[in-house]
């Protein structure tokens, strides 16, 4: 596998603090939907991987948001970078990256037995608010109307982190205003 050279911003949540650092990874194929049963046990670690380049109700494209994801859900089940089962990673990409798809993948995080380490993966377009509140965006989301299709950055990361220990949540976000996530919902300049 090639190495690529974009990099990733990825926030570690831990018990007190923020750590924030960069992670290159190789490229590989990987597609395919949620599988229908994560394997969980002592060592399970599970992870939703989410790229979306195009909306269909936003103006703006991205370039590489769903070979990003592809790249990373293969790239976590190398020895190297976690080794995660392929059953234990969801992966949505673009028109599959709805927002009941992505509803069903963070309901599929909360199965049945408490995974060892979480990773969410979210590369696409991040929007803000009158109030300057931020919010990921799924396929179908509307820049018209956040509130409604839209996950608040900061509420996401705090449900998310009810599902394990917060220093085993690593949640990878490509998107504007990922700051948001942990400075209260708010995106900064």
């Amino acid at each position: 596998m090639a190495p690529t050279a974009r990099l990733f911003l990825h926030l570690l949540l831990l018990g007190s603090g923020l750590g924030v650092s960069c992670l290159c990874f190789a490229q590989a194929e990987v597609s395919g939907p949620c599988p229908a049963q994560p394997v969980v046990g002592e060592r399970s670690d599970l992870a939703l991987v989410i790229g979306i380049k195009g909306y269909p109700h936003i103006s703006d494209r991205l370039k590489y948001a769903d070979e990003d994801a592809k790249s990373f859900a293969s790239l976590i089940q190398t020895p190297e970078a976690g080794g995660f089962r392929r059953e234990n990673v969801c992966l949505l990409v673009n028109d599959n990256a709805t927002e009941e798809h992505i509803r069903d993948g963070i309901t599929w995080l909360k199965r049945p037995g408490r995974a060892r380490k979480i990773y969410v993966f979210f590369s696409g377009h991040a929007l803000v608010d009158d109030q300057g509140s931020a919010y990921f965006m799924p396929w179908d989301g509307n820049e018209k109307n956040i509130y409604q299709h839209g996950w608040r950055l900061d509420r996401l990361v705090d449900d998310l982190a009810t599902l394990t220990s917060r220093d085993q949540l690593i949640i990878f976000v490509d998107a504007c205003h990922a700051a948001a996530g942990v400075g209260g919902g708010l995106a900064k300049g």
